[in-house]
């Protein structure tokens, strides 16, 4: 949902959408091969919390007998999730409260704008579903499964839904849909594979959630 804003800023437009569309598939094909070749249920950074590139002897505890540059780079990648976090977090709660601006103001969203004090009350509650989020939940793994889940809604249903009415609406209106933007990824064909393909993930991830929460509880009731 950031694409508009970032596209507004780039002065040259013409290959914008190629750099767009490899980015997107650079990161659908990584996330992909990743989650693939995962071995933790939690996120997959996790996995390099017990690095030591071949400095490790195998007596004693891993961490406190590796190298000091294997023990750097073990905790810069798992340490990653966390300060990319940081990073995204301020870039989320900016565009997101811009879009509930202008959900409230529309015409006058521009002008709202101008006025930090509502700027900042809008900023602030759109962070505030995170941060309440982040006292309950203190388990790295349940924070990215349901956090995929709304991402999966926020970067892919929502924006294909965007493209479809939005390619819908030119049509009625006798408007060109092809910009400097378009790509062959652009067609609603491609926008319904992937609001489909991405509702069947939510649901095997609600679904895992649930069957994981009766089975926790029913081990809980033996014991």
């Amino acid at each position: 949902f950031s694409v508009p804003g970032i596209a507004y800023e780039v002065k040259k437009k013409k290959h914008f959408g190629n750099v767009i569309q490899y980015s997107v598939t650079f990161i659908y094909v990584s996330n992909l091969i990743l989650s693939l070749v995962s071995a933790t249920d939690a996120s997959s950074n996790l996995n390099w919390d017990g690095y030591h590139g071949g400095t490790w002897d195998g007596i004693g505890e891993v961490r406190e007998n590796r190298a000091a540059w294997a023990s750097f780079l073990s905790g810069c990648v798992v340490l990653f999730a966390a300060l990319d976090g940081l990073a995204v977090y301020p870039l989320v709660a900016v565009s997101l409260g811009e879009i509930l601006m202008g959900a409230i103001y529309e015409e006058r969203v521009h002008e709202m704008e101008k006025n930090w004090k509502i700027r900042t009350c809008f900023r602030l509650l759109a962070s505030a579903p995170q941060a309440i989020g982040s006292i309950s939940v203190k388990d790295l793994g349940t924070i990215a499964k349901y956090a995929g889940v709304f991402t999966l809604l926020s970067y892919t249903v929502c924006p294909c839904l965007l493209a479809i009415n939005g390619q819908k609406m030119m049509d009625e209106q006798g408007l060109p849909k092809d910009t400097n933007y378009r790509t062959p990824f652009s067609s609603t064909t491609w926008a319904w594979v992937l609001i489909l393909g991405s509702l069947s993930l939510i649901v095997a991830v609600v679904v895992d959630s649930f069957i994981n929460i009766i089975l926790d509880f029913v081990v809980v009731k033996k014991k």
